[in-house]
């Protein structure tokens, strides 16, 4: 790497944070190992980071409210969960405090690492990209800063609600084939990933429906489509 990826672990399980910390050291990447929210949160606010992964049972500040306060401060940094845990309320809570994955453990060094790259080269690309503005009803989505504004609010997008966001507004009629989409931001069409999915979905549709005019609506057999009326 030209410029070392700066990697923010919050893990209040020292043995599992340090070989984490050492798998991706052994990687390229800078890495700080904070076992509890509270230094994470310092630790965020000290210096730039590039990704954080946060595990979810963190001590004075857990990992949910200390995504929520990293989204307040940064809006497009990939945030991971880790976490024993993998019930659904759980992993929901994960992605709607601004969450782009949730691992449940025990999982692949291997798998986590190419989650992560798929990430970063999906940022890398929207920064070396010509910069592109797209309207859509009274918003304004603006590719290079990553978010969507109306009449001058601004809301802040994850990565992945970005890269679903682009998908509609750069396709024709603004439709989005589901099986597409799993594959190009998930890396893969199963039922897994079509839950996180909809989580998304759910979240954009919540976004949009600030402008009354647009809808986002579910084609059967198909996937998605947004429609502005007129």
């Amino acid at each position: 790497m030209s410029e070392r990826c700066r990697v923010l672990i919050c893990e209040s399980h020292r043995k599992d944070g340090l070989l984490i910390v050492n798998f991706l050291q052994a990687k390229g990447f800078e890495v700080r190992l904070e076992e509890n929210g509270k230094d994470g949160w310092e630790a965020f606010t000290s210096k730039p980071y590039d990704f954080c992964l946060l595990g979810v049972d963190l001590e004075e500040i857990n990992g949910i409210e200390l995504a929520e306060k990293i989204r307040e401060k940064d809006g497009s940094i990939p945030i991971f969960f880790l976490s024993s845990k993998g019930e659904e309320e759980e992993i929901l809570a994960g992605f709607n405090a601004g969450g782009d994955d949730y691992i449940v453990k025990p999982f692949f060094a291997e798998v986590l690492y190419a989650k992560m790259q798929a990430v970063l080269r999906r940022a890398k690309g929207k920064t070396e990209t010509k910069a592109s503005v797209y309207s859509l009803g009274r918003f304004i989505l603006d590719t290079r800063k990553q978010i969507l504004s109306l009449d001058g609010k601004v809301s802040k997008l994850t990565a992945r609600e970005f890269a679903l966001l682009l998908l509609f507004v750069s396709s024709e009629e603004m439709v989005l084939d589901r099986s597409m989409a799993l594959k190009k931001i998930w890396g893969e069409d199963n039922i897994s990933n079509t839950r996180t999915m909809d989580v998304y979905i759910a979240k954009l549709r919540k976004i949009l429906q600030q402008d009354p005019s647009i809808e986002l609506i579910s084609i059967h057999g198909r996937g998605y489509q947004i429609v502005v009326n007129s």
